[in-house]
């Protein structure tokens, strides 16, 4: 079977689409065929070298059977190139447009997209975001669903396939996308490496009478910075986890590197971090001149990082989003709660509330 096929999306439309009528499982389809302007098959051929003659059975006695059997093979044998000569143009003229009058059924059933439910007032709840209703409501949510099930179902799926741990407590995600996406950018699992300069300050003449006495200028660079052992992640490690004791916190944990007690130096699945570092500080009469160029690396066996993030996101804002806009971080930024809103210059729609990193077995630096 050889078979072509028109797809014409409608961009425009495709990208007018709000995010609130994606997210229930019911409206994807939908949705996704009201930006189809024109789903048929443009051809349709069917190349047939043999025939099968038929049987038949199931008359009153054996003899039937056999006469029946006997005529339909003489038959079948009359016709039969025929038939195969014809099947071509069956399928291309009546099969294939009986099968686009049926996909145009479907798409004028089908392709209505559901509205928005009504603009919701307030934050949105991460409980009833990222949570199924049960544990929403477990959790202090509403437990309503109302922001539809696709965003839990979603979490779920990256629970299980990138957050699932083997017995040594090493996660899946090592192996899926870690070792994968760091050996594209530097050649080798689990290291990236990124080369030049990455910061420079220079500061080449100080102003500040309080600074002129130390430096007349200040020069601060680090370059070459070489990463390995990125692909030791373990648990403990959530990405995105509502808190029961707030609406509007999310807590993320990662550790990395290895759970036993080793020695750092005999340890080569440690977490490294090797850079150049260029400290200047110029002037003739400064006591403090100097300029060092150094190449340094911090080795550290096991990291564990904890960040609470609050984030206030209008609900009417999120609901609203347009498709065409997923990709736009500036779009994303605009659903938080904005301070000028309310005159007080201080707020902000996002921060991090906690920021905690433990260095359970130190670290080292050559």
């Amino acid at each position: 079977i050889d078979f072509t096929i028109l797809l014409a999306l409608n961009e425009m439309t495709l990208g007018t689409i709000q995010l609130g009528s994606m997210l229930h499982t019911t409206n994807i389809l939908p949705c996704l065929f009201s930006a189809i302007d024109k789903a048929s098959f443009t051809g349709l051929a069917l190349t047939v070298t043999d025939l099968v003659p038929p049987t038949m059975t199931g008359f009153l006695d054996r003899g039937i059977d056999q006469i029946m059997s006997s005529g339909a093979t003489a038959l079948f044998n009359m016709y039969e190139k025929a038939m195969i000569r014809a099947m071509p143009n069956f399928f291309q003229l009546f099969v294939r447009d009986v099968i686009n009058d049926y996909i145009d059924g479907v798409v004028s059933l089908l392709g209505k997209c559901p509205d928005t439910k009504p603009p919701m007032s307030g934050f949105v709840d991460f409980r009833d975001l990222f949570l199924d209703p049960d544990d929403a409501l477990a959790s202090g949510g509403s437990g309503d669903a109302p922001y539809g099930n696709v965003i839990p179902w979603i979490m779920d799926i990256i629970d299980d396939q990138l957050f699932s741990a083997d017995e040594s407590g090493q996660l899946s995600v090592n192996e899926l996308m870690v070792r994968p996406l760091t050996k594209s950018q530097s050649g080798i699992e689990g290291s990236l490496h990124f080369n030049g300069t990455l910061i420079d300050l220079n500061k080449r003449q100080v102003t500040r009478k309080i600074w002129t006495s130390f430096a007349d200028n200040l020069r601060l660079r680090l370059s070459d910075l070489h990463l390995s052992g990125l692909d030791s992640m373990r648990v403990p490690t959530e990405i995105l986890s509502p808190k029961s004791s707030s609406a509007h916190t999310l807590e993320n944990k990662i550790s990395i590197g290895v759970t036993e007690n080793v020695s750092i130096t005999d340890n080569s699945d440690s977490l490294r971090a090797s850079f150049g570092f260029e400290l200047l500080v110029g002037g003739e009469n400064s006591p403090l001149a100097m300029n060092n160029l150094m190449d340094l690396e911090l080795i550290v066996p096991s990291l564990d990082i904890l960040a609470m993030l609050r984030a206030t996101v209008e609900v009417d804002r999120l609901m609203k989003f347009p498709l065409k806009d997923i990709t736009n971080v500036d779009c994303w930024i605009s659903t938080l709660w904005s301070s000028k809103n309310s005159g007080i210059e201080s707020d902000a729609g996002v921060a991090i509330e906690y920021l905690n990193m433990v260095l359970d077995d130190g670290m080292m630096v050559n």
